[in-house]
């Protein structure tokens, strides 16, 4: 794995972010920023999209507002935002091109997500497309964090 600032680069799309809230074991998330091991990557489009997700019916039933209030505080005060400035159509779904301009401003490493349209793509440019399970099994035996497991 690539490394830069000492940290791996990192974008997780919304779906990532939303199955951590509801509770699905994604724990690793916090504990690998908090860690150093990643610096999450977003920009002014997902945390819009986040917003609006959380306004939906279908998800109020699993968060209070101040659950939301304090993820997206968390994720505005944690992250490196990155203006996204030019959206080429990439992905077979539109609604996923903000994440692959995302991707490629950043320069990020990875992009962690459960979309099929991402991930049969693999990667852009030099981020890898994977799933989450995937991507903790590889910052868990990566050698330039080994030194910085998340405590148990």
């Amino acid at each position: 794995m690539k490394k830069a600032s000492s940290m791996c680069k990192v974008i997780i799309d919304s779906n990532i972010w939303i199955s951590f809230l509801i509770g699905k074991s994604l724990r690793g998330l916090v504990q690998y920023v908090r860690n150093e091991q990643i610096k999450i990557v977003t920009c002014e489009q997902q945390l819009q999209e986040l917003t609006v997700s959380f306004q939906k019916p279908k998800l109020q039933k699993y968060f209070q507002a101040s659950q939301i209030e304090t993820f997206l505080a968390f994720l505005k005060g944690t992250s490196q935002i990155v203006p996204i400035t030019k959206i080429e159509p990439l992905c077979r779904d539109p609604k996923d091109d903000y994440l692959l301009a995302l991707s490629i401003a950043s320069e990020a490493h990875y992009l962690v997500t459960g979309d099929k349209d991402l991930l049969e793509m693999q990667s852009i440019n030099k981020t890898i497309i994977i799933k989450y399970v995937d991507f903790e099994r590889a910052i868990d035996e990566s050698p330039e964090t080994s030194s910085k497991q998340p405590n148990a």
